[in-house]
């Protein structure tokens, strides 16, 4: 019973944590396609022009077809370069800004919560399985074990099942 209650529980929080990130990155791309197609139908008076030092732009920015600047998303139409300056012609991106600033909302949280852990679960997380002495016998046949740091400590061990005879 307990055994299927920690593993609920534990799963439940696999669920949720992996739940967030799925969701995450599944409207984070949502909003992506639907910018760039959105972008591809706007005329360029619609576009904000951002002007960039040819040493201050990034490649990264042409690749992904987006940049943050001025701790601001913005989803890149298209970039002329020149010799000197690079024009960056994009629209900004508040859908993103939103999504972002909820992430970053949920780490601050979880990463600001300064109640103390109670000692009945940090003593649970630091058990540490003691073997006892004695021998353990399953069955008589012999398993070749691959050679692995863990697996040298546990090989050798055998103990007695100490239990009844059997009923007949």
């Amino acid at each position: 019973m307990k055994k299927a209650l920690s593993l609920s529980l534990l799963l439940e929080l696999a669920v949720h944590v992996v739940g967030f990130y799925v969701y995450f990155t599944l409207r984070m791309m949502e909003i992506r396609q639907q910018k760039r197609y959105e972008l591809s139908l706007l005329p360029t008076d619609q576009l904000d022009l951002i002007e960039v030092d040819r040493a201050d732009f990034q490649p990264a920015w042409e690749e992904e077809m987006e940049m943050q600047w001025n701790n601001r998303m913005y989803d890149i139409a298209r970039i002329e370069k020149t010799d000197s300056v690079v024009k960056i012609y994009c629209k900004h991106d508040a859908d993103e800004d939103d999504l972002l600033a909820l992430m970053n909302k949920v780490a601050e949280t979880a990463g600001s919560d300064k109640k103390p852990v109670p000692s009945s679960l940090l003593s649970f997380l630091s058990l540490v399985f003691i073997p006892t002495q004695g021998n353990f016998h399953f069955c008589s046949t012999v398993i070749a074990l691959p050679e692995k740091p863990y697996v040298n400590s546990y090989n050798t061990l055998s103990y007695p099942i100490d239990s009844p005879p059997p009923r007949a």
